[in-house]
């Protein structure tokens, strides 16, 4: 019986000693490098180059587009009337968003950095910088590498959510 407690006492405390060892200053230094993922407007990001490499070996599938609703705002090089009042006319619709590379359903997931109302501040900032347009499981391996290998924040724009992000 002694025994059996012995055992049960030294396994209890595997996680104690698991959780304080993980908050030692050289293991959390340690996951602070795994975790914060590089901006565009840090130095570590990856050079015109590199994201051109990856374009290459995607034969092309690597895009950078513009806000959805940029085109309604004079800022931007897109900017175009017609274009904008399709845009609003479609701003509603699911498939729209859908259909757009960089778009996503509700824009408070975006915090509407970018809305089709040029009195409203538009940025790119809350919109991924590129998109991989990918088509098989060969592009996306690429694109999962690059990511990790550069520290790249990766997302994955797909059917089968729901609209708390699940």
């Amino acid at each position: 019986m002694k025994t059996q407690l012995k055992g049960s006492c030294l396994f209890s405390l595997f996680p104690t000693l698991f959780i304080i060892s993980s908050l030692s200053p050289l293991s959390f230094g340690y996951a602070q490098n795994l975790t914060c993922k590089t901006t565009p407007k840090e130095l570590t990001w990856p050079s015109l180059y590199q994201w051109a490499s990856l374009n290459q070996s995607l034969s092309g599938r690597l895009l950078h587009p513009l806000p959805p609703a940029s085109a309604c705002h004079p800022s931007f090089p897109n900017f175009n009337n017609d274009t904008c009042a399709e845009i609003i006319d479609q701003w509603d619709n699911f498939t729209f968003h859908q259909n757009n590379p960089v778009s996503v359903a509700w824009n408070n997931m975006n915090n509407d950095s970018c809305l089709p109302d040029a009195s409203a501040p538009c940025t790119g900032l809350g919109y991924a910088a590129y998109v991989v347009n990918a088509s098989s499981a060969n592009d996306i391996k690429l694109a999962v590498n690059f990511a990790r290998e550069n520290s790249v924040r990766l997302n994955v724009k797909g059917s089968g959510h729901d609209y708390l992000r699940r």
